[in-house]
């Protein structure tokens, strides 16, 4: 694995920062047009184009995931607020969990009384004891990628983890 590879959430037709950046420039072109003095339109023009820029670059939903040869960047958004840069000797071990959970809800007494929920995410351990979780919502190649690097930099991987968890309400409302 010599190259750098990218990951995009799976449903990449998320783009609400595009949206909002071009809604307020032609906001911004209206402002420009509907006031009467000069020296107002281009300041509110700029002020328009400036939240333009500023809604372009922080309400991104994107969330890349960018695999290198012996790191792993999650960025801005996966885990936090600012990308993680993750070095091969740093990583003790990569898990994907699915999860099903069921819940005995009142709310869901007509039907069955049973509600189930499935989940999907990934879990990295690091070496010093802290554990990272991100949910698996990227595209379909992102496992394999994960399984590849991990044999190449020796770091151990378990891609096919079930998890059941039974979770009983029943007393919290009796």
């Amino acid at each position: 694995m010599n190259k750098t590879v990218f990951h995009r959430l799976k449903a990449n037709d998320d783009y609400r920062h595009v949206i909002a950046a071009g809604f307020l420039v032609v906001l911004g072109f209206v402002f420009l047009l509907g006031i009467s003095s000069f020296s107002r339109n281009v300041l509110v023009f700029i002020g328009f184009c400036g939240l333009a820029v500023f809604a372009y670059r922080f309400v991104k939903t994107t969330k890349p995931i960018t695999i290198a040869t012996n790191s792993i960047c999650l960025g801005k958004g996966v885990v936090g607020f600012k990308s993680i840069w993750l070095k091969a000797w740093e990583i003790r071990k990569i898990e994907l969990i699915y999860e099903k959970k069921i819940e005995d809800q009142p709310v869901a007494r007509l039907k069955s009384g049973v509600v189930q929920t499935y989940s999907n995410y990934y879990l990295i351990y690091l070496k010093q004891g802290e554990l990272l979780k991100f949910d698996n919502s990227y595209d379909d190649n992102l496992k394999v990628h994960i399984r590849g690097w991990c044999e190449v930099n020796q770091v151990e991987v378990n891609l096919e983890i079930e998890k059941l968890t039974d979770v009983s309400t029943e007393d919290l409302f009796e």
